[in-house]
């Protein structure tokens, strides 16, 4: 397919990177660019935005384990496979069912890289953009999914490779029927995004990542990332509270049981509401499973 004109994403920093001990060198992997037309904002699932929204909700037993990227580039395909699962459980049983097979987060990046790469050039574990990942799900294919697809830890030589097509012939079996962005800006965003979690949305969004949430190994809230930059990452977000007038919202990690507080992290409202956090994304992914 024809290779899309996008931003550069958010670089990281070679001489900080390099100097992260082994378990600290994270794979991340976001890289920015448009929203294609299909995706509306979430104001059309909600209708008007509830302003000093506040709450609680909790997505997390529709998680049955934390996963790990490992040292790839998937973090789009890790965060976007988490939220698709929540929703088709959800869809399909009205309560957390893992017999609902998960979405291949390996499959769901390579999509996404496909639809950026000229002809048949090799596609380097470079990470990828969310805006493309929605179009090939909805325009091209449906869902592929981990049983057809299984991850891997690293790409040999750092390439990754094409879709199979007996994969993609099987992944009819998970349909994306529409896709949503929450698309306001600062508190408002905020509201917007605890407003989609109390519908019982869960939901994908961006951040740059700082050494705060690098290094997050306890329940503390995350702040925006400040100082150097180690690179973008996308995250999926599960769950909402309100401590002391702030509101926290649950990141369900793609670095492991070790990371944070058994793989999650809380997040500030304000990592939200940072003008640098970007597509914000709600799945409806509809199962139709053999």
């Amino acid at each position: 397919m024809g290779k899309s004109k996008v931003e550069p994403g958010f670089q990281p920093d070679p001489v900080a990177q390099s100097n992260l001990t082994p378990r600290l060198r994270r794979g991340m992997g976001h890289r920015p660019g448009p929203l294609p037309p299909i995706v509306e904002t979430t104001k059309k699932l909600f209708g008007a935005r509830r302003s000093g929204l506040s709450g609680n909700a909790d997505l997390s037993a529709y998680v049955q384990n934390i996963r790990d990227q490992a040292q790839t580039q998937r973090c789009v395909g890790a965060a976007n496979a988490r939220v698709m699962h929540v929703c088709a459980q959800k869809l399909q049983f009205g309560a957390p069912n893992f017999d609902v097979p998960y979405p291949s987060e390996c499959g769901l990046y390579t999509l996404a890289l496909e639809e950026e790469r000229f002809a048949d050039t090799p596609m380097s574990d470079q990470g990828s953009i969310p805006g493309l990942l929605v179009q090939a799900v909805t325009k091209d294919v449906g869902v592929p999914l981990e049983r057809d697809y299984p991850e891997v830890d690293q790409y040999p030589n750092g390439v990754v490779p094409d879709m199979p097509a007996e994969v993609l012939a099987k992944a009819l079996a998970m349909k994306v029927a529409a896709v949503h962005t929450i698309d306001s800006d600062g508190t408002n965003r905020v509201d917007d995004a605890v407003q989609t979690l109390l519908e019982g949305f869960a939901f994908s969004m961006a951040i740059p990542v700082g050494s705060q949430y690098e290094n997050c190994n306890s329940e503390t809230p995350v702040g925006p990332a400040q100082g150097t930059i180690f690179g973008g990452h996308d995250l999926a977000i599960l769950g909402v509270k309100t401590v002391n007038g702030r509101r926290l919202f649950l990141n369900a990690g793609s670095w492991g049981p070790t990371f944070g507080f058994g793989g999650w992290v809380w997040l500030d409202e304000s990592v939200l509401s940072d003008p640098r956090a970007s597509d914000f994304l709600v799945w409806t992914a509809v199962p139709n499973f053999q």
